[in-house]
């Protein structure tokens, strides 16, 4: 796997935090890009949080931790499955209702109200049942000094309805909190991040025998037929490449808990 030596955006947050509005409208910019590519790939990742999101030694992100994945989403298919890390998880998901992938975009807008105001958007309560209601029926607080645009990006994600949250996403590179954003620069990981990270640690000759003796290190490599499903993405490993496109198919101070999967996730083509 390719080394990030940034550390999760949750341990960048508690360690420069308050983050300038530079800061949050880069890295929003990026998750966008990153959660429009795997989306246009079929692939709904829900269990998006500070934790799974990773930075390299220059400050960019990477989106980590597929294995509550679901893949071939595409166009008006939908599926279901109570899946994800509770306190980012979508009320759909909740109220067991089919989706898709506008779920991802519910739980980076808790991301960026997390990176916003330091604080959760919902109940702060550690009763399960009273943060699924306060996901499903409460708005969130705002600060009064959070910058408006920011705020309005934020709503827009945390809407409560699949369809308003859908339009939202649709036109949200548009945004005027995104103005100063160059598109083509962030998708082609050319853009500079506002921030400098310190430089990552020295990898000694005794630690890199321990990571190389790690079980992961010594698995096979992966089989052929599964191998297109890394096509496009910005890192592979040599023995995953392939040749042909891949084809569609027909918060700082709150730790969340563990992910949930509840039941077994099953696809529909249902509107």
């Amino acid at each position: 796997m390719e080394y990030l030596s940034g550390g999760d955006l949750r341990g960048f947050m508690t360690t420069y935090a308050p983050i300038p509005i530079p800061a949050i409208r880069f890295i929003a910019a990026e998750l966008i890009c990153g959660l429009q590519f795997l989306h246009s790939r079929g692939i709904i990742h829900r269990d998006i949080k500070s934790d799974n999101i990773l930075l390299d030694n220059n400050g960019h992100l990477k989106i980590a931790d597929f294995g509550l994945a679901v893949m071939n989403i595409f166009g008006n298919a939908k599926t279901t499955g109570w899946a994800g890390t509770l306190e980012y998880m979508a009320p759909e998901i909740l109220l067991e209702k089919p989706y898709n992938t506008v779920v991802d975009w519910f739980s980076a807008g808790v991301v960026i109200y997390e990176m916003a105001t330091g604080r959760y958007p919902f109940s702060e309560d550690e009763i399960e049942e009273n943060i699924e209601k306060a996901l499903i029926n409460d708005d969130p607080a705002f600060p009064k000094e959070l910058d408006p645009q920011v705020k309005a990006v934020i709503k827009g994600l945390l809407d409560k309805s699949p369809k308003s949250r859908q339009k939202f996403v649709d036109n949200i590179k548009d945004h005027p909190f995104f103005t100063e954003i160059n598109w083509t620069e962030i998708e082609g990981g050319k853009a500079s991040p506002p921030f400098h990270l310190p430089p990552p640690p020295v990898m000694t000759s005794d630690a890199m025998k321990d990571v190389l003796s790690f079980s992961e290190a010594t698995k096979p490599r992966m089989a052929k037929k599964n191998q297109n499903l890394f096509c496009g993405f910005t890192f592979a490993d040599d023995g995953w490449k392939v040749v042909k496109q891949m084809q569609k198919a027909k918060t700082p101070n709150r730790r969340p808990k563990t992910p949930h999967h509840r039941s077994p996730t099953t696809e529909s083509g249902g509107g």
